[in-house]
């Protein structure tokens, strides 16, 4: 009945309903003048009559009319052969064929939908064709993404002036879809049932209904027989009872009427060899000696996992057992762990990852979650040496060098899409968790920044940058992390340490338009221990400017952890907290700023910039290619960078906004952003969180690129004169902000492990890191598990004394986003600026 009243009605849609078309209908060719087309309807309508013996023709309707003035255009054909004539003549306010195709759209899904619905009704577990509903519906999904298609990419051909005819593709896919809608329920009609086997639930419900009313009546028997057996007068009762059923059962199995009652309804219980000596065993008897062979089957297999328990209960002592069970207890929610897998390569890997995300889908926050993984997961690295936004030293060093207040911004926009280069160039790893009270502390000696003689033009790098063309293989004068390692430990450390930094650095050449360093000078005696990247001025290291670093681990749930940066010489220091929010969302990780993370502050204690503070904002990142084992990063929504406080009378802002990846094809990586001025008493600012919401009369200068690649920035021509020399004839036009491409990650310098204390990063997790690059990954899971181990002991002592833990270089209040440095932390900071 369903498929009959559909048929007729698309026979009906395809006869009597097709969509109309004038130059089919009056046999005119495409191109036929507007003119002749209006003489011909008039004609056909026979609206004419005699006044004085002429002909006077009369108006035409207004939708006509506009049918008419539209084919007139330049396009008006076009629209008319892709959209129909329906459409053209009216929809009113439609100008642009997109404007078309969303007043073609619903009526088009519409009639998928109800062809959908047909098809969902013939598809069902009733009429055995439930295994073609997913053909039939993705056929049907395939065809309207197709016939999309066609609208969207094939037919927007221009078409010419002068063509007599064309394809009507609006009326030809009109048919060809109706034709698919009366085809598809005929064929999945016409194709056989296949009835699928009943699910053996079906059979076990009764059963597991009866087992379950049945279990606690046998724990009742079980304490009543207890009971009972305790009482003499019961037990005796019990005893007669008992013995007076033994003897009617007994009379009942060698009653020969029983006997062929039993048979007659199919639970005989016979014997095998029969009560006259042969025959064969009754049902009933055979299956209920088949369900205690069963019962006797499970209960040695119970017994025997409960030895195998008891196995690794025992096994649970020694540290072998213990990487199974190293998950924190003090964590909210429940435990998430993921076996070692015995398998090292990547295929490996790759079925330990997918079993993680299939466990933390629907996790809220995957980062305050009780989380173990097994060491072959994890790179050698401490988390708190992998974050610390100081990728390019010498750019956060530059940010205070202008004595314009938008030039430094522009220098603060610049050290934003540098911060984390290592996202650019390297892999998408997975360090160390921190444990509560591990600190890291680093210092960077790089050149600082050269500047052209055209102000317009960006700062000149002097190291660790990547040419396209010819250039002298000369190196700074840098110290190398492979020196400061091997000058107070042994080749081997060294050698771990470095290889832990390097899978972040690796890197593919890739062009640039990064200037040059004028007159490099080549450098023998320390070219061995820098990158083969790295160019340099060949300057003294008396020349070279130093950058601090220190971070501490203050909180484990939520784990969150505090830090600070100085370049003492520039007057400029970075502090921040950093926690971090993660939750798998479809084939995706998306990672934001957690409640503890109010961004970036930048401040400047002297300089030009005296008072100024900058406080940038982080985006929202997804790890995409979790299923393909290929890993990469996408950045969504804005980065904000504030400027407040300072000298100058003019307040600034910037709005850098990453624009979101299209799903279906290759990631693009872009990046638009404008600096615009705002009014510090004003709150309307802080709603202007993307480029559009900015007024174009507070924008004074644009930016666009892609953030792993090449972004440019030019003045408007609205914007005020820069104290530089900058004039808005040349700034309107786009110049090179910063090449990411060009760039590679400045290591670090880290003192010896000897000199470190015992809850600095790269000691504390040295055994860790040392497994992992030798593969040993037992022994390194080991390492790991002993260490996170020794944090809860911690933990729990605490807690029975009543004592909280104190951060040792930063104070406890990190509400306000803004970390405090402690008199230890002051005392580690001019440490490490006195550092050889």
């Amino acid at each position: 009945m369903v498929i009959a009243a559909h048929a007729i009605y698309i026979l009906c849609q395809i006869l009597l309903y097709r969509p109309p078309n004038l130059f089919s209908r009056l046999k005119i060719p495409l191109n036929a003048p507007v003119s002749e087309i209006r003489t011909r309807l008039a004609l056909e309508a026979a609206l004419r009559f005699k006044n004085h013996g002429t002909i006077q023709l009369p108006p035409l309707p207004k939708s006509m009319e506009l049918l008419l003035s539209r084919l007139a255009l330049h396009d008006g054909r076009g629209l008319f052969v892709r959209f129909g004539q329906t459409a053209i003549q009216t929809c009113q306010f439609c100008s642009s064929p997109g404007d078309y195709m969303l007043f073609n759209m619903p009526q088009m899904l519409l009639q998928y939908l109800q062809t959908a619905i047909v098809l969902l009704l013939l598809t069902t577990a009733m009429n055995g064709r439930e295994r073609l509903r997913s053909l039939v519906l993705g056929l049907l999904a395939c065809s309207a993404l197709a016939e999309g298609y066609l609208i969207v990419s094939v037919s927007a051909v221009p078409l010419p002036r002068d063509a007599p005819a064309a394809f009507m593709w609006h009326d030809n896919l009109f048919l060809m879809r109706h034709v698919l809608f009366l085809v598809l329920p005929l064929l999945t009609q016409w194709l056989p049932p296949v009835y699928a086997p009943a699910l053996l639930s079906t059979y076990l419900a009764p059963a597991l209904a009866h087992l379950e009313r049945a279990i606690p009546r046998a724990h009742l028997v079980r304490y009543t027989q207890q009971t009972v057996m305790r009482e003499p007068e019961l037990r005796d009762r019990v005893l007669r009872w008992w013995s007076r059923q033994a003897a009617e059962g007994e009379a009942a199995l060698h009653d020969e009427n029983v006997q062929r009652t039993a048979d007659k309804l199919g639970l005989g219980f016979a014997k095998a060899d029969g009560p006259d000596g042969g025959g064969e065993e009754g049902k009933l008897r055979l299956q209920a000696r088949r369900v205690v062979e069963t019962l006797r089957g499970l209960s040695r297999s119970r017994i025997s996992s409960r030895s195998a328990g008891m196995v690794d209960k025992v096994d649970a002592a020694t540290p072998d057992a213990q990487r199974e069970t190293g998950v924190d207890e003090d964590a909210p929610g429940p435990p998430i762990s993921v076996p070692d897998s015995a398998d090292t390569g990547e295929g490996g890997k790759l079925k330990m990852i997918v079993q993680l995300v299939k466990k933390c889908l629907g996790v809220k926050d995957i980062a305050a979650m009780r989380l173990s993984l097994p060491a072959s997961l994890l790179e050698p690295l401490p988390n708190l040496e992998y974050w610390h936004y100081l990728d390019r030293p010498d750019l956060f060093a530059a940010i205070n060098d202008p004595d314009d207040a938008f030039e430094r911004m522009l220098a603060v926009v610049r050290f934003t899409f540098t911060k984390d280069l290592k996202f650019v160039h390297g892999k998408v790893c997975k360090p160390y968790n921190s444990v509560l009270g591990e600190h890291f502390r680093t210092h960077w000696d790089v050149p600082p920044v050269q500047y052209s003689s055209d102000p317009s033009k960006p700062p000149v790098l002097r190291t660790h940058i990547v040419y396209t063309h010819s250039a002298p293989a000369s190196t700074s004068a840098l110290p190398c992390e492979t020196v400061s390692i091997k000058s107070g430990h042994s080749e081997h450390s060294s050698k771990s340490i470095y290889s832990g930094l390097s899978l972040l650095s690796k890197a593919k050449p890739a062009p640039s338009t990064a200037p040059t360093s004028p007159g490099p000078t080549p450098d023998a005696g320390l070219s061995g221990c820098m990158s083969n990247l790295s160019l340099g001025s060949g300057r003294e290291p008396s020349d070279h400017i130093r950058v601090v670093y220190i971070t501490e681990q203050v909180s484990h749930h939520p784990p969150v952890s505090a830090y600070y940066a100085s370049c003492p010489t520039r007057f400029i220091e970075m502090k921040g907290i950093d926690q971090i929010s993660a939750k798998v969302s479809g084939t995706t990780l998306r990672v934001a700023p957690g409640s503890f993370n109010k961004g970036i502050f930048i401040d400047i204690t002297g300089g030009p910039g005296e008072g100024e503070r900058y406080h940038i904002t982080h985006p929202v990142a997804s790890v995409n290619g979790i299923l393909r084992g290929s890993f990469y990063i996408t950045v969504a929504d804005s980065t904000i960078i504030t400027c407040t406080g300072g000298n100058g009378s003019q307040r600034l802002r910037a709005v850098i906004e990453y624009k979101e990846e299209s799903w279906i094809g290759k990631a693009h990586f872009l990046v638009e952003g404008v600096i615009h001025t705002y009014e510090e008493d004003e709150a309307e600012y802080e709603q202007w969180t993307k480029v559009k919401h900015v007024p174009q009369s507070c924008v004074i200068a644009h930016l666009e690129g892609c953030w792993k690649g090449h972004v440019r920035w030019r003045r408007t021509a609205s914007a005020p004169a820069s104290r530089s020399s900058i004039s808005l004839s040349s700034s309107s036009e786009y110049q090179t902000l910063v090449d990411l491409a060009a760039l590679q990650v400045v290591p670090k310098v880290v003192r010896p492990l000897e000199k470190q204390l015992p809850n600095e990063s790269r000691k504390l997790w040295d055994s860790v890191t040392s497994s992992l690059l030798k593969k040993e990954y037992s022994d390194a899971t080991k390492h790991k598990l002993a260490i996170e181990q020794r944090q809860r002991d911690e933990a729990s002592e605490r807690k029975r004394k009543g004592q909280e833990f104190i951060p040792r270089y930063f104070e406890k209040d990190t509400s306000s986003g803004v970390p405090v440095l402690t008199a230890a932390g002051w005392k580690a900071v001019e440490e490490e600026i006195l550092e050889d």
